[in-house]
């Protein structure tokens, strides 16, 4: 299983009969590893496996080599992509002071640690959880988890909601990380982003662990429903309040929605790009025609199985090429399986406007194109897309004609 080069698995994980990831020859080296496959093809569940406390994999059934793999290594550490369930808070002070007791060191040299790979941290330190946005939160829980890094560190779609800056600093910490000295011995990373992460780190070995496609690429682009209504579009007046955090700002100029294009509103972690979706959400012009998916969708549990999502038939026939059938809980997908359902869910609905924050976050390269041509489907049947974006992915040129605004010149 293990030798001086690093380590062969044979890797399974199976949670109440349901297969998270399906039997696998595993190969890692130490250093950095690369982790890709689509949406549902168990990357998060092998870094569950591998490096999760033991709480958070009790009734979960592991491969023997994943069993004796967590007994040989110990010093462990797992970011999931549920950030907001890493964060003990109430506030992220109180969270660094709880993770410096455990570490047994001051919180004094925790926090210079974090600051070197956010220098803002300290301003956030009194925020609730609550009060910070995804990708600021995402850049706390990297900062914390890079600084004093373990023997085996294993980051799940760390850049899913990061601006540039935050992606810089991340690939800045991941460099640090994989160099020494001091450094852990094996990081696991899952990314649907492998050739930019290979561009940014130029020089370093990388390996990479590829888990399989899904059985049919999802080709066809479910047409949107004759009844789909179409509305002349709405103007959000200047004024307009929009609540970030505790703190209100105003709209400075009027933010008209047509039902010609698509709008994508663009911005750094924190600049309220989320609350200013919500806001759109709420107006009256727009709440009763719209569909709102917000950034936390994948992270809320859901009773209710794939059938009982009400999603329409060509949107399932993609379902079944990702081994997705109609009986399976929600509960028991992926991350990113939840947050594609969550969007086919809502774009099954006839609506004039259907606002997403941060649609291709977490998902394929392949189903992040096919969400892109859904959407300029639905604009074309007359109504309007908007989305968020932190650093304005644009998985095809047919999103090119998007009205695209950054949101620092909207809001006073």
């Amino acid at each position: 299983m293990a030798s001086e080069r690093g380590w062969r698995l044979n890797c399974a994980i199976e949670r109440d009969g349901n297969e998270l990831l399906p039997p696998a020859d595993v190969e890692l080296a130490p250093g950095l590893n690369l982790v890709t496959g689509d949406n549902g093809s168990g990357k998060s569940s092998l870094l569950l496996g591998l490096a999760a406390p033991d709480e958070l994999i009790a009734g979960h059934r592991l491969s023997p080599d994943i069993q004796a793999f967590r007994r040989q290594c110990l010093n462990r550490r797992l970011v999931s992509q549920d950030t907001r369930f890493q964060v003990i808070g109430p506030t992220l002070g109180h969270d660094l002071e709880i993770t410096a007791q455990l570490r047994a060191e001051p919180a004094a040299a925790l926090e210079a640690a974090m600051t070197a790979h956010w220098p803002l941290l300290p301003g956030f330190l009194p925020r609730r959880v609550g009060a910070v946005s995804r990708g600021e939160l995402q850049r706390f829980v990297g900062a914390q988890s890079c600084s004093r890094p373990p023997s085996l560190l294993a980051l799940d779609e760390p850049d899913g909601f990061l601006d540039e800056d935050g992606m810089n600093r991340l690939v800045e910490a991941v460099a640090a990380a994989a160099r020494g000295p001091g450094g852990p011995s094996l990081i696991l990373m899952t990314t649907h982003r492998r050739g930019e992460w290979e561009r940014r780190l130029a020089g370093i070995a990388l390996n990479h662990v590829g888990l399989p496609e899904s059985r049919t690429a999802p080709g066809c682009t479910p047409a949107a429903a004759n009844d789909s209504p179409v509305h002349p579009g709405a103007m959000l007046t200047r004024g307009m309040k929009v609540r970030i955090g505790r703190r209100t700002r105003r709209l400075s100029r009027n933010l008209e929605l047509g039902s010609h294009r698509g709008t994508i509103v663009a911005g750094a972690n924190g600049s309220g790009k989320t609350s200013l979706l919500r806001a759109i959400a709420g107006e009256r012009s727009v709440a009763r025609q719209c569909r709102f998916v917000p950034d936390w969708s994948a992270d809320v549990g859901d009773v209710r199985t794939i059938a009982e999502l009400g999603i329409k038939q060509g949107f399932a026939d993609v379902l079944t090429g990702q081994r997705l059938e109609p009986n399976r809980p929600v509960a028991c997908c992926s991350w990113g399986q939840r947050r594609i359902l969550s969007m086919f869910e809502a774009l099954s609905a006839a609506r004039s406007f259907y606002i997403f924050d941060e649609p291709f976050a977490g998902l394929s390269q392949s189903m992040q194109r096919l969400v892109a041509a859904v959407l300029v489907d639905r604009i074309q049947a007359g109504a309007h897309v908007v989305l968020s974006s932190n650093r304005v992915d644009d998985p095809t040129a047919a999103m090119a004609g998007f009205d695209r605004i950054e949101i620092g010149e909207y809001l006073e």
